[in-house]
């Protein structure tokens, strides 16, 4: 349906020197893009910066009035009050200035809008990045009925899918590219057990086996049911403990003894704590949004050569199929804690790491994914 990035490359010649908008949401999957670099809303505007094109990243913030600027990785990088009607005024008069090739509007449909209005006026291509199903986000209901999303998908010069999924289900009739969630190697690679768990103040191997999910933990997230596996685990084995970090729910209790919760932490602590964990944990439920999506923590836990329990959902199957296949009996049926129990068991006892996809690495991803705008 659409192209996969692994097929572009031939078309980087294509595609020297280009100037790039990217206009999209500062907080992102619940992490500030801005201060801590996350994403592909930032590090896909950086690896195309260091392939020697010209970037601009402007990013709305729908949560505060602050301004802020940065240029501290070569390229200009501007954060505006989405609620500030000057914000649009400061946009649209840099882009005159910058005189972009290519406007891609990410985070939402109404980020999309703008980005194609961008577009249009300067002359501009349109990229579309779709990295999930916008119509089922919040704001999509300022559209009172109207669907913005399928609107862009059919009017964008191309649309940069994050998940298999979302490409399937792709009909309109622009061109349309699999750009996945991706990874920084230098940052997600394997590191000592003992030296991690020291690091982050957490007991040593010997002592304690930590299962860890870091992440949002909304309820098709599953945490609840991967805190009932770690339950029963602890039950027959005290030394079994769960690491959890990221912005809980207000309904959850996180006070066992066993629970080490850490909090929302910046994104650049992940690595350490994932690196103290003797498994990592992937319990999303079935659900239209995860179904429809790509997680960025899955490559994540897979660079660091962590032991993967994971359960049978598309966000996993569909994204990562030679990883599924490679952990086809460690797989846990979505909902199940006594499964999800057992394959967090085996992979405790008897460790199977899942093969690293190198193809995504943000720095491939984004070369190859600048040819499609070509």
């Amino acid at each position: 349906m659409g192209w996969r990035v692994d097929r572009l490359a031939a078309l980087s010649h294509l595609t020297p020197g280009m100037r790039i908008t990217v206009v999209a949401k500062r907080h992102y999957t619940k992490k500030d893009a801005f201060a801590e670099s996350f994403g592909r809303v930032y590090q896909l505007p950086l690896q195309w910066h260091r392939d020697g094109h010209q970037v601009q990243l402007h990013l709305l913030d729908y949560h505060s009035l602050r301004r802020d600027h940065t240029a501290r990785d070569g390229f200009d990088v501007y954060a505006e009050p989405a609620a500030s009607p000057l914000a649009l005024r400061r946009i649209v008069r840099a882009q005159a200035r910058f005189n972009p090739d290519v406007v891609i509007g990410s985070g939402d449909s109404a980020i999309g809008l703008l980005g194609r209005w961008i577009a249009r006026r300067q002359g501009a291509r349109f990229v579309f990045d779709a990295y999930d199903d916008y119509r089922r986000f919040g704001n999509s209901r300022l559209f009172l009925g109207w669907d913005a999303y399928g609107w862009l998908v059919n009017r964008a010069d191309v649309v940069m899918y994050a998940s298999q999924r979302l490409a399937d289900e792709h009909s309109g009739s622009a061109a349309s590219v699999i750009v996945p969630n991706g990874v920084d190697p230098a940052q997600f690679a394997p590191a000592d057990l003992a030296r991690s768990r020291s690091d982050n103040a957490l007991p040593p191997p010997e002592q304690v086996r930590l299962v860890g999910y870091f992440g949002s933990m909304e309820r098709d997230r599953g945490v609840d049911v991967l805190i009932e596996a770690v339950r029963k685990l602890h039950c027959n084995d005290p030394r079994v403990r769960l690491l959890l970090a990221g912005r809980k729910r207000d309904d959850m209790q996180l006070d066992a003894a066993w629970i080490h919760y850490v909090g929302q932490v910046d994104h650049r602590s992940i690595p350490g704590l994932l690196n103290a964990c003797d498994v990592v944990a992937l319990p999303y439920l079935l659900s239209p949004l995860m179904d429809m999506g790509a997680s960025c923590k899955i490559a994540e836990y897979l660079f660091c050569r962590r032991p993967l329990a994971a359960t049978r959902t598309p966000n996993f199957l569909c994204n990562f199929p030679h990883q599924a296949q490679a952990l086809a009996d460690r797989l846990a049926s979505p909902g199940d804690a006594d499964d999800l129990a057992r394959v967090l068991s085996l992979q405790l006892d008897t460790p199977s790491i899942a093969p690293v996809p190198e193809e995504m690495a943000w720095q491939r991803i984004a070369h190859q994914a600048a040819a499609a705008f070509g």
